[in-house]
């Protein structure tokens, strides 16, 4: 399945983003499952597309790589909807072709080396 390794490296992603973007929002209700292009999310763009689909401004601001992290990334810069004030953060695609390994698997051992509070349990990040 091309699209699981996907999805857990989305998923590793969202609980990342989720946790650093709790500071800077306002309360919402709770919300259905997330669902882009007709369908879950499964790779980057349906996760821009759906974050859109909130009504947040999405800009892309270029590529980034972390030294804990296999996957090279994209910085999107979020904006509007229930943010207080614009947030950056990273998405990470563990993508079975782009990484030439198992994705889940480098998405899971990529995840087990961040801690519950976001940061990675090896790395200080400035």
């Amino acid at each position: 399945m091309k699209t699981l390794p996907r999805r857990l490296g989305l998923v590793a992603l969202s609980l990342f983003a989720l946790a650093n973007l709790g500071a800077c929002t306002r309360p919402q209700p709770a919300q259905p499952t997330a669902v882009s292009h007709g369908g879950s999310i499964s790779d980057h763009v349906s996760f821009i597309d759906h974050l859109r689909g909130r009504g947040l401004t999405v800009g892309i601001i270029g590529d980034v790589q972390q030294p804990f992290l296999r996957a090279t990334g994209t910085r999107v810069r979020l904006d509007g909807g229930p943010l207080t004030q614009p947030v950056e953060l990273q998405s990470y695609s563990y993508d079975d072709t782009a990484s030439g390994t198992n994705g889940a698997r480098a998405a899971e051992a990529d995840a087990e080396q961040i801690g519950p509070n976001g940061t990675p349990k090896t790395t200080v990040v400035t």
